[in-house]
């Protein structure tokens, strides 16, 4: 079971970093995410209005900390389908929790790396 969750763990840390990198702005897979940006509204006070309920756009591509739930789902049936992790719920659901804290961990980490070395100030001046 251990060896289970850590291959989970890691199957969908390493993916949902993934994905959520390639669907930010500005890099190549942004056409999937930008469907869910271009629903946020504001209105006449600066309050976002949703067309699509954040409950459904989190967990598909805009919240790092909720894409482990909707696309763990997906890797531990994948993982089960090859036959590279037994079937346990135990895993599927303390595999998306700790999926999520550890990549969440990660993304932050990452941002406050780029900001502290001004990389968005360097990208949006063209250097």
């Amino acid at each position: 079971m251990i060896f289970d969750l850590i291959t989970f763990v890691a199957t969908v840390v390493f993916w949902c970093l993934g994905f959520y990198t390639i669907t930010q702005q500005g890099n190549i897979g942004y056409f999937i995410r930008k469907p869910f940006d271009m629903i946020k509204n504001y209105d006449g006070e600066g309050n976002r209005i949703y067309k699509i309920p954040r409950w459904i756009s989190d967990p598909l591509a805009t919240c790092i900390t909720c894409v482990s739930s909707v696309h763990g789902i997906l890797i531990f049936v994948l993982l089960n389908f090859l036959k590279a992790i037994e079937f346990n719920l135990w895993v599927l659901l303390l595999g998306c929790v700790m999926a999520s804290f550890i990549q969440t961990f990660i993304w932050v980490s990452f941002e406050c790396l780029l900001e502290k070395t001004n990389y968005y100030k360097k990208k949006s001046n063209g250097l």
